[in-house]
C-alpha cells in the first residue's frame, strides 16, 4: 500500500512540468526548454529539480560556451553553480539535476531559477523561471487537558477532557489516539480513532478516568500517544504526558437543623455522612460549632447519622451551625453549614396577692416570671404599679420577685405586674385586683345638758382603731326632735381628732344628737350619738323669776299704758317660726324648701355641706378655713397651703358657689 503511494506521488511529480512559449533564437540565446519538480515535499526532504537548457545562439569568439544556474528560495540564495559553469554547445541541450537541501516546513516557497551565459568573465543572464513548492510539516500543537484529579474509590469516574490542533500546514490522515501507560489508572475509552484532520483544525476529547481504592494516593503520569499518516504515507506517532491527582475519596455533610428556635430552648441539630459514592459512614466522629463557639461531638451510627442537643443560652439573632469531620485514610476531610435563628423568649407573669390588704399596712405581693415553657427566669427586674405607686425588684432564681406594698388608700386596687423584656426576652404583663380594707374608726359624742334659749355645745373625738386621733376629718352633726333633723353643721376635726359645735336651740323637749364620719380613702365609716335636754331645776327658777317679772311690768304697764305695746311684743315673740315646726326650711336663709331637698331654690345653699364631691384643692382649703375658725388671712393662707394667691381666690370661690361658705357682708 505505501509502495503503490510513493509510486502515484512520483509520477505525479514526473509529469508536473511547465510548457515555455517557443522562443526564437532572435528573442533568448538561451532558455530553459523544461523544468520538472515535485511541488510538495515533506519538511527535511531535498527539493529535486531536473531542468533541460536550450543553447540557441550562444557562440562565442574565444572557446566553448559556458553556462550555471543559481536557485533562489523566496529570494534568498539556495543553490549556485557559479564557480561550476559548464559547457553546452551552440544548438545544443543539456540537462541539469538541481537538489535543494534545508528547505523548511510548513511552509510554501516562490522558487527562482536563473540561467547565466560566462561571457570570459562576465555573466549574462539568459532565462528565468519561477515556480512554487510547499514544505509540508505536521505535528500536534496547543495540548491541553483537564479534571485532572480523581477520588480513589470512586465509583463515578472523573472526566478528563484533552484538546489539540492539528499544527501543520497539510491533512493528517487516520490520526487517532490512545492510551499508552495508565500507571495503575483506568481510561475508557483506551483507544479513539479521530479520522483525518485538515491543517489548523482543533480536536477534543473526553476520557472517563477511575482510581482503585487501593491505589497510591499523589500524582500519577497518564501518557497518551496521538498517531497518524502524512501524504506520502509515512506513519507519525507523537506522545503527551498528563499528571493525574489521585485524592481520598470524599465526603459529602447533610444538616438538618431548625429554622429558628427560642433563646434558652433545647435544640437538636441532626447530620448525615455520606462518602463518594453516596453510602454511609458510620463511627465517624463529628463535630458541632455555633458560630465558632464548640458544641460538643458525636458519632455517627449505621445509617451514617450524628445528632447533637444543646441549649440555646446565646444572644438571640442569626446563627451559623457549621458541621466538621476530620477524614479518614480513604475519605477526605468535609464541612457543612446551615443558618439557625434564635428568637427572643416570649414571657408569662403572674400576680400571687392576698385576696385582701389593709391601709397603711404592708403587704407582701409576689410575682412569678417565666418563660413560655415555664422554665424561670432570674434576675430580671419586674415594676409593680400600685394606684400612684412604682415598685421594683429583681427575680431570684426561681423567677420570683417579692415586693412589700403600702395601700394609700381603701377599695379595689388594680394591680399591674409589667416586665419590660430585654435581648433576650419579650415584654409581659399581667393585672390583678386587691381588696383594701380601711383602717377602722369609732367616734365617742360628748354632749351637756342645756337652757332653754341658751348655746349647746356638743363635741365629738374622732381615733383609728389604734387610738390615733384622725384630723382634717370632716364629722356632720345632725340634731333631731322626735326623729326629725332639725340642724345639720359639718365640722373638721383637729389635731387632736376633735370637732367641736355651738348652737341655740329653742326647745324645751328631748333632743338627739348624731354625729356621722362618712369615711375617707384611708378610715371606714363610723357614728356616734346620744341623747340631751333642758336642765329641770333651772327650767323651775326661770318660771318664778317669769312670773314675779311679768306681775311687776303688768303694773307698769297699766300706770303707762303698756299693756299694748307688751301684748304687741308678745305677739311678736311668739310669731317666730319655732324648731319644732314639721317645716322643712334652708339651713341658711331659713325659707322653706321641699322636703329631702339637697340645695335650696333661693340662695342655692347645700343643705348638707359635705354632700358634694370636692377637689383635693378644694377641700384643702375649706379645712384650712375650718381650722381657723371661718377668718383667714389670704397672705398667711398662700405661705402655708403653698398656693398661689388666683389659685387661693378661685377656691374661695367655688366653695362659696358650691354652699360650703356663706358671703360676709
Amino acid at each position: 500500500m505505501r509502495i503503490k503511494k510513493f509510486f502515484l506521488i512520483f509520477l505525479l511529480a514526473l509529469t508536473v512540468s511547465l510548457t515555455f512559449f517557443n522562443q526564437a533564437e532572435s528573442f533568448k540565446e538561451a532558455f530553459f526548454k523544461d523544468v520538472q519538480f515535485n511541488p510538495k515535499v515533506y519538511d527535511g526532504e531535498p527539493v529535486l529539480i531536473n531542468v533541460i537548457i536550450k543553447n540557441a545562439a550562444v557562440n562565442p569568439a574565444l572557446g566553448e560556451p559556458k553556462f550555471f544556474l543559481t536557485v533562489f528560495a523566496d529570494n534568498n540564495l539556495v543553490y549556485d553553480e557559479a564557480s561550476q559553469p559548464w559547457v553546452c554547445p551552440l544548438n545544443n541541450e543539456a540537462s541539469k539535476k538541481i537538489l535543494v537541501s534545508n528547505l523548511k516546513g510548513p511552509k510554501e516557497y516562490l522558487m527562482r531559477i536563473e540561467l547565466y551565459w560566462l561571457n570570459e568573465s562576465v555573466a549574462i543572464q539568459e532565462d528565468v523561471y519561477q515556480f512554487k513548492i510547499v514544505v509540508v510539516k505536521l505535528f500536534i500543537e496547543d495540548w491541553g487537558f483537564s479534571g485532572s484529579e480523581v477520588q480513589a474509590g470512586a465509583e463515578n469516574f472523573s472526566v478528563l477532557k484533552i484538546s489539540f490542533r492539528n499544527g501543520g500546514n497539510d491533512e493528517m490522515v487516520n490520526a487517532s489516539i490512545k492510551v499508552s501507560e495508565s500507571s495503575s489508572l483506568i481510561v475508557t475509552p483506551s483507544f479513539k480513532a479521530l479520522g483525518s484532520l485538515k491543517p489548523k483544525e482543533k480536536l477534543e476529547e473526553s476520557f472517563l478516568v477511575s482510581a482503585p481504592l487501593t491505589i497510591e494516593l499523589g500524582i500519577h503520569q497518564l501518557t497518551f500517544q496521538v498517531s497518524y499518516f502524512d501524504f506520502r504515507g509515512v506513519f507519525h506517532i507523537e506522545d503527551f504526558n498528563i499528571q493525574v491527582k489521585v485524592v481520598k475519596l470524599k465526603a459529602k455533610i447533610e444538616v438538618y437543623t431548625p429554622l429558628t428556635v427560642k433563646y434558652k430552648n433545647l435544640t437538636t441539630v441532626t447530620v448525615k455522612l455520606k462518602d463518594g459514592n453516596n453510602n454511609p459512614v458510620s463511627n465517624a466522629n463529628i463535630n458541632f460549632y455555633l458560630n465558632s463557639k464548640f458544641l460538643g461531638v458525636n458519632s455517627t451510627n449505621n445509617n451514617g447519622e450524628a445528632s447533637l442537643t444543646f441549649n440555646a443560652d446565646f444572644k438571640p439573632g442569626v446563627y451559623e451551625v457549621k458541621i466538621e469531620y476530620s477524614g479518614s485514610k480513604l475519605l477526605e476531610a468535609s464541612t457543612a453549614s446551615a443558618n439557625l435563628t434564635i428568637d427572643k423568649a416570649l414571657t408569662k407573669i403572674f400576680i400571687n396577692t392576698l385576696e385582701a390588704g389593709k391601709v397603711n399596712k404592708e403587704t407582701l405581693i409576689k410575682v412569678n416570671l417565666t418563660d413560655e415553657y415555664n422554665n424561670p427566669v432570674s434576675k430580671a427586674s419586674v415594676k409593680l404599679y400600685a394606684e400612684n405607686q412604682i415598685l421594683e425588684s429583681l427575680t431570684n432564681d426561681f423567677g420570683e420577685a417579692e415586693f412589700n406594698y403600702k395601700p394609700l388608700a381603701k377599695g379595689k386596687i388594680q394591680l399591674k405586674a409589667l416586665y419590660e423584656g430585654n435581648e433576650n426576652y419579650s415584654s409581659s404583663y399581667a393585672l390583678s385586683i386587691i381588696t383594701v380594707e380601711p383602717i377602722k374608726t369609732r367616734l365617742n359624742l360628748i354632749a351637756q345638758q342645756f337652757l332653754q334659749g341658751n348655746q349647746i355645745k356638743v363635741k365629738a373625738v374622732l381615733k383609728d382603731e389604734f387610738n390615733n386621733p384622725v384630723s382634717n376629718a370632716s364629722l356632720k352633726f345632725t340634731f333631731l326632735l322626735n326623729e326629725k333633723p332639725i340642724y345639720e353643721e359639718a365640722s373638721l376635726t383637729n389635731n387632736d381628732g376633735e370637732a367641736s359645735l355651738t348652737c341655740k336651740l329653742s326647745s324645751t323637749g328631748f333632743i338627739k344628737v348624731k354625729v356621722d364620719f362618712q369615711g375617707s380613702e384611708k378610715f371606714s365609716e363610723s357614728s356616734a350619738s346620744t341623747s340631751i335636754y333642758p336642765s329641770a331645776a333651772i327650767l323651775f327658777i326661770i318660771s318664778l323669776t317669769s312670773t314675779a317679772a311679768i306681775a311687776t311690768i303688768l303694773l307698769y304697764a297699766k300706770k303707762f299704758n303698756l299693756f299694748g305695746k307688751i301684748e304687741s311684743f308678745i305677739k311678736e315673740k311668739t310669731s317666730k317660726p319655732s324648731l319644732k315646726t314639721n317645716k322643712n326650711i334652708c339651713i341658711r336663709c331659713g325659707l322653706e324648701i321641699p322636703k329631702n331637698a339637697l340645695y335650696c331654690n333661693k340662695c342655692g345653699a347645700n343643705q348638707f355641706p359635705y354632700a358634694s364631691t370636692l377637689s383635693d384643692l378644694d377641700k384643702k382649703v375649706l379645712d384650712y378655713i375650718a381650722s381657723h375658725g371661718g377668718s383667714i388671712s389670704i397672705n398667711k393662707a398662700v405661705e402655708d397651703l403653698g398656693l398661689t394667691k388666683e389659685s387661693l381666690l378661685e377656691a374661695i370661690e367655688r366653695l362659696k358657689k358650691a354652699g360650703k361658705l356663706e358671703p360676709v357682708e
